[in-house]
C-alpha cells in the first residue's frame, strides 16, 4: 500500500469522534428526510406514505435513543475508534465482555444441532463466534441497527424496505440469514414469530449461531460430494473461514485482506485488486493459515474453553 493508516489518531479524551460523527451523519439524513416530507417540492425523489410514516417513527423513537446509546458506549469503550473496528483491530477485553456470551445457552444450542458434534466441531465454537463478534463491535451502525431491531423487530432502509444485510445481536448476524435459518431448521421454529428480536437476546442468539455453523458444515459436505477432487477437511479452522472469508491469492501466493482494504470495504469502496482473487473456500491450509478471521475465532474459542474450566 502507498501509505500506512494511523488507526489511533484520536486522543483518549477524543476517542470515538469519528464513529460519533458517522452516527450524527445518519441523524442528519433523518432530519433531511423530515425536511423533504414537510416540503415535498424540495425532495429529489418521490417518497411514499409508508416511508413518511417510518421516517417519522424512526426520528421519534430511534434518533434520540441512538445518541444516548452512543454516549453510553463511548464511556465504556473510550479507546475504541471507528477505524479500529473497520480495520479489524481487536480492542482490549473489558471486564464485562462476557455479558453477551451465555455459555449455558451456547451449550444448549450446540446440543440442538448434532451435526456439529458428528463432524468434530467443538462446543466452544458457538460461544467463540459470539465472543469474537463482541470483541470487534464498535461501529455506530451496530448500535443503531440493534436499537431499531429492538423497537420495530427489524431494520429498514430509508425507503421503507427491510434491510436484510443489516447485522444484529451479539453474533452480528444478518437479518436475511436469520430469517433463512428459521425457515430451514425446525429447531428455530419457536422463534418464527419474532426471529430478529430472538437474535438480539444473548440467551437465544446461540441457537442462530449453531444453526449457521451447521449450514456451513452441510455446505462443505455438499462441496466434497460434488468436487471429489477438491475435498475440504471439516474442522474448526475451515468452518471459521467460511464464516467470513478474508484471504486472497495470486500466482500461488496467499495473503489476508489488509487493514486498508478492510476499511475500504467498510466504507463501501470495493476496489478491484491487481490480479488478487478472493478465496471463497478454505481449499488448503495456506488459506486458513493466512486468515485473520480464523486466527481470531480460534483464539476466542480458547478463551471460552478457559472460561468454562
Amino acid at each position: 500500500m502507498g501509505h500506512e493508516v494511523d488507526e489511533r489518531t484520536d486522543s483518549r479524551s477524543g476517542a470515538g469522534t469519528a464513529h460519533l460523527g458517522n452516527a450524527l451523519d445518519e441523524i442528519y439524513q433523518a432530519r433531511l428526510q423530515q425536511q423533504f416530507i414537510q416540503h415535498p417540492e424540495s425532495a429529489p425523489i418521490n417518497t411514499t406514505a409508508a416511508t413518511h410514516s417510518f421516517i417519522n417513527q424512526a426520528w421519534k423513537n430511534v434518533a434520540e435513543p441512538l445518541l444516548k446509546g452512543l454516549n453510553d458506549w463511548e464511556q465504556h469503550t473510550p479507546d475504541m475508534t471507528y477505524m479500529e473496528y473497520q480495520t479489524g483491530l481487536e480492542r482490549q477485553d473489558e471486564p464485562g465482555r462476557w455479558r453477551d456470551v451465555d455459555l449455558s445457552a451456547a451449550e444448549k444450542a450446540y446440543n440442538a444441532f448434532p451435526t456439529l458434534a458428528e463432524h468434530g466441531i467443538p462446543q466452544s465454537m458457538v460461544a467463540g463466534i459470539i465472543l469474537n463478534e463482541v470483541r470487534h463491535r464498535g461501529d455506530p451502525r451496530d448500535v443503531g441497527e440493534d436499537l431499531s431491531a429492538q423497537l420495530i423487530g427489524t431494520v429498514r432502509n430509508w425507503n421503507g424496505t427491510e434491510n436484510l444485510s443489516a447485522s444484529v445481536g451479539p453474533a452480528q448476524m444478518q437479518i436475511g440469514n436469520i430469517k433463512h435459518l428459521v425457515d430451514k431448521y425446525p429447531q428455530l421454529e419457536q422463534f418464527g414469530a419474532d426471529p430478529v428480536r430472538a437474535a438480539l437476546d444473548p440467551k437465544t442468539a446461540p441457537m442462530f449461531v449453531a444453526a449457521y455453523l451447521s449450514e456451513k458444515v452441510e455446505g462443505l459436505e455438499n462441496h466434497n460430494k460434488t468436487h471429489p477432487d477438491q475435498k475440504i477437511a471439516i474442522n474448526p479452522a475451515t468452518i471459521a473461514y467460511t464464516y467470513n472469508p478474508d484471504v486472497f491469492s495470486k500466482d500461488g501466493e496467499y495473503r489476508a485482506k489488509t487493514a486498508a482494504e478492510k476499511l475500504e470495504s467498510g466504507l463501501g469502496n470495493h476496489a478491484i485488486m491487481n490480479g488478487w482473487k478472493p478465496e471463497r473456500l478454505p481449499l488448503n491450509e495456506q488459506i486458513t493459515g493466512r486468515s485473520t478471521v480464523v486466527a481470531n475465532i480460534l483464539e476466542a474459542m480458547k478463551a471460552v474453553e478457559g472460561e468454562r474450566r
